[in-house]
């Protein structure tokens, strides 16, 4: 009888020892998954797609065409593209764009403005892309009302906040 209570009291060790050890690794799988999830949380927000290839066509038309022109006073509408490039650590899915043009004397072109905003935080045109995780083409028209001025131009593409790509052009 003796022998099976030690026995027994070996087994009762070995059992209370198993049990912290069971209850040790499960904090620390919780505290992993806890590591995990924040992680992730801040990849998406910080996965910002990269642009190459940003090209800006000042357009008119003429014989029912668009044909390129950098005359001012002749340009109807601003043709931009890029190349979305391809990456896995951003999720596919809807992206939104925001395309910001900036004329001379610092102003920004605006196509339609329904709410008042900091200067900072104005845009010309916003844009939803469906991203692949592929390298995708895109193409954008940019129309405003108002003629166009002659000078200096920038034209700078955001997403989440964060400037993907910019570039300069000018009109006579």
């Amino acid at each position: 009888m003796d022998d099976l209570k030690k026995v027994y009291a070996i087994a009762q060790d070995a059992a209370d020892n198993f049990s912290g050890k069971v209850s040790y690794y499960q904090s620390e799988n919780d505290s992993l998954l806890e590591v995990n999830d924040t992680l992730n949380s801040r990849m998406g927000r910080l996965a910002i797609l990269r642009v190459a290839d940003l090209f800006i066509t000042p357009q008119r038309e003429k014989k029912d065409e668009f044909i390129p022109t950098f005359k001012a006073s002749k340009v109807e509408n601003l043709k931009i593209n890029f190349t979305l490039l391809p990456s896995n650590a951003i999720a596919p899915g809807e992206k939104d764009l925001i395309v910001r043009i900036v004329g001379p004397g610092g102003v920004v072109l605006l196509e339609n403005l329904n709410t008042l905003r900091d200067s900072d935080e104005l845009y010309s045109m916003e844009h939803t892309v469906n991203y692949t995780g592929k390298e995708q083409k895109v193409n954008l028209t940019y129309t405003q009302e108002a003629e166009y001025r002659s000078g200096n131009y920038s034209l700078e593409l955001y997403q989440n906040g964060q400037l993907l790509d910019r570039i300069s052009f000018t009109l006579d």
